[in-house]
């Protein structure tokens, strides 16, 4: 390697930046830093984007990679996901890459945090219209003092200098000698922090609960991304733990990933087991998720409609409940008039959480949004006679009756809210149970 294939920059940003300003049309792999985005957006860029999934393991399609496309960036190990691709997957992209012309731009920036032998580096392919870049600031923690340097074919780099020329003119000296000392002890914080970072995967591998999430075992990096099941949203999540002294990213910051968020492992307090547990609360029933653990819950479905309470069904499944599912030839759809079992499960639902999750309830319930704004609001205001105004049905009465008879337990375990229990027991008055 020579100097002139050799640039210092103020960040890795400002070096993808440059990529970007020179290119057309940038395919971007997602999820992905929002960065990318922004600043392809802002340069006034086309822009295609390559989703990827957890079912697929966080791995992309190259072949799906536009003939239009001149630049294309990769992240690995990943930002949010931490996975690498294998030397195969690597030269699968540099055949479809060099057949389109296109310019790999592979940020690195968390090349020193792995934890089995995955990654690989463009470096390590001699690829001539490949960019590696690096920064300063996940290795050694150096985020403020903004420094990166790129490799890459001499005249490439001279187009870098020139775009760093005419906005900072260069990185400040007293920056440049920092990084040089960091550099001199590279490996031995590179073995410290892969430790630290080993060990806190480990634990949220051990203690995240797998029956609210799933995710892909990071490969690098220091991040967890794990998917929410039963489509609950990322971004109610993330504002549920930070009430709780835990701040995460919701997914949909990366992409198109509404049910993800990102878990970064960067503080000391996921060196406890008490943090990963706060991040394993249900977004829904908050504490309470562990009185339904090992309990029996009775699910009295509608006749002909039996599939509606499926997703209640799994909500208490991933809450470690048994599921016991009734004989639904006592009452048959006469009952839609009124307030059928899965409207009443989300009529207590809507008291249990917020109003921004009226989107959930509206997609579990089969209901619709202005119902359970108004059942909400009823609830809140403690007058449950507009509920149990619906239930002059005979179906639904019996059902109901049933339903509030068979789950006599779970009723007690759950009516630590004052209010809750005072509007459920007014329920079970008028029903006679």
């Amino acid at each position: 390697m020579q100097p002139e294939e050799v640039i210092v920059a103020p960040g890795s940003k400002f070096l993808v930046a440059s990529q970007l300003f020179f290119s057309k049309k940038v395919a971007i792999i997602s999820p992905h830093w929002p960065t990318y985005v922004q600043m392809a957006k802002k340069f006034g860029k086309k822009i295609q984007i390559i989703k990827t999934t957890l079912e697929d393991k966080w791995l992309p399609n190259f072949d799906e990679i536009e003939k239009d496309v001149d630049t294309i960036i990769i992240n690995y190990p990943n930002n949010p996901t931490g996975i690498a691709i294998l030397e195969t997957k690597m030269k699968e992209l540099l055949d479809i890459a060099s057949e389109l012309n296109v310019k790999i731009v592979s940020e690195e920036v968390y090349r020193d945090i792995t934890f089995n032998k995955k990654y690989v580096s463009i470096l390590g392919f001699n690829y001539e219209k490949g960019i590696f870049i690096y920064s300063f600031s996940k290795t050694f923690s150096m985020t403020g003092f903004r420094i990166g340097y790129a490799i890459a074919d001499k005249k490439e780099i001279g187009e870098i200098q020139k775009f760093i020329e005419i906005m900072v003119t260069c990185v400040p000296k007293f920056v440049q000698s920092a990084a040089i000392k960091a550099l001199e002890v590279r490996e031995e914080i590179k073995r410290k922090i892969v430790n630290i970072y080993r060990k806190r995967v480990e634990l949220v591998k051990k203690k995240l609960n797998r029956k609210l999430f799933e995710f892909v075992e990071p490969d690098g990096a220091f991040y967890v991304f794990p998917k929410l099941k039963n489509n609950i949203s990322g971004r109610t999540f993330a504002y549920k733990l930070l009430g709780r002294g835990v701040g995460i990213f919701p997914g949909e910051a990366f992409g198109n990933y509404s049910s993800h968020i990102r878990i970064s492992l960067t503080s000391s307090m996921f060196e406890f087991p008490e943090t990963v547990k706060v991040c394993s609360i249900h977004p829904l029933l908050g504490n309470r998720s562990k009185d339904f653990k090992s309990r029996k819950i009775v699910i009295i479905p509608i006749k002909g409609r039996e599939k509606d309470c499926d997703p209640v069904k799994s909500l208490f499944e991933s809450l470690g409940a048994e599921i016991v599912v009734s004989d639904p030839k006592t009452h048959d759809r006469a009952i839609g008039i009124t307030i059928s079992l899965p409207y009443f499960i989300g009529v207590v639902f809507s008291y249990l959480i917020s109003q921004e999750n009226l989107n959930f309830l509206n997609k579990y319930a089969g209901t619709s949004f202005e119902h359970f704004l108004t059942y909400s609001i009823m609830i809140a205001e403690e007058k449950p006679e507009f509920i149990i105004s619906l239930l002059n049905n005979e179906y639904s009465y019996a059902a109901i009756r049933k339903f509030l008879q068979l789950t006599g337990k779970l009723i007690k375990s759950i009516n630590e809210v004052s209010e809750f229990e005072r509007f459920f027991k007014k329920i079970a008055k008028h029903l006679k149970v």
